[in-house]
């Protein structure tokens, strides 16, 4: 087992390295740059820094924990490089400016339907549905269940308009995230 606690504000010095856990809290690190090189990363412990982007993160397979609680992420679509990794489980982002969004939860568990723990607190199964609805994912079957109860001639008219991202989601975006 290799584990690194470092104190750097890089992380230039550590690519190649065979690390399954990396600690670099408090370092005042700007950039996840290269982290994609660490391949056989699992815990990547980040806080209080200055990290803005998690582009780094795009290629880490093998990461199950991420915490970057306290840094500088304000993007909600930041936490789409995290979307293509299979094994993630738990991610903090906690005191990010992010985390002031409206939806916050429900809007990171649409794009990370794996996580079972966000902010140090157990996703749930309905809190997942909450986050596919809230973005219009249960439309066709409201209409279904209409369609079974009243008559042909009523027309169904969604009341419920599906949160848009602002600025970043259009409807087909949806659908691709919630496949």
């Amino acid at each position: 087992r290799i584990w690194l606690f470092a104190a750097a504000k890089s992380l230039r010095g550590l690519l190649g390295l065979p690390l399954k856990r990396l600690h670099i809290d408090g370092n005042r690190i700007a950039s996840l740059e290269g982290l994609d090189r660490l391949r056989q990363l699992e815990v990547l412990t980040a806080g209080r820094n200055e990290v803005d982007s998690l582009d780094g993160c795009v290629n880490c397979s093998s990461l199950r924990q991420v915490d970057l609680s306290h840094n500088r992420v304000a993007q909600m679509r930041q936490c789409e490089h995290l979307r293509h990794l299979p094994l993630l489980q738990r991610l903090v982002l906690a005191g990010n400016p992010v985390c002031d969004e409206e939806h916050y939860r429900l809007r990171v568990l649409l794009r990370l339907q794996r996580v079972a723990l966000l902010d140090g607190v157990d996703v749930s199964p309905e809190e997942k549905v909450k986050a596919l609805n809230l973005h219009g994912r249960d439309v066709k079957n409201r209409e279904q269940v209409f369609r079974g109860f009243m008559p042909d001639d009523e027309k169904f008219v969604n009341q419920l308009n599906a949160y848009v991202e602002p600025g970043v989601l259009r409807a087909r975006e949806v659908r691709h995230y919630s496949e």
